[in-house]
């Protein structure tokens, strides 16, 4: 597995489409951070609506197989640092 690491430390977002083929996400916000996440997540073979949540702990998501990677996935910054992980 291959993994990329980043911060939001500003007004920003970053993004995940099936394409780039990422397997897991991990977003942890620093102490006094927060960040808003918003995916369409599949759950047992459904597309529910994206939804966002805002989160000022962390947040982690694995795709449930190969041939489904993660997709639809935005992280934004709201404030402080926001640190993701991404493995592909």
């Amino acid at each position: 597995m291959n993994i990329y690491s980043t911060s939001l430390t500003e007004a920003g977002s970053f993004s995940l489409t099936a394409a780039q083929g990422a397997m897991f996400l991990s977003v942890q916000a620093a102490d006094s951070s927060s960040f808003t996440f918003l995916g369409g997540l599949n759950f047992d073979s459904s597309f529910p609506p994206p939804s966002a949540i805002t989160l000022s702990t962390g947040v982690s998501v694995a795709a449930k197989s190969t041939q489904a990677p993660l997709d639809g996935v935005t992280v934004t910054w709201v404030s402080g640092t926001v640190n993701i992980i991404v493995g592909f």
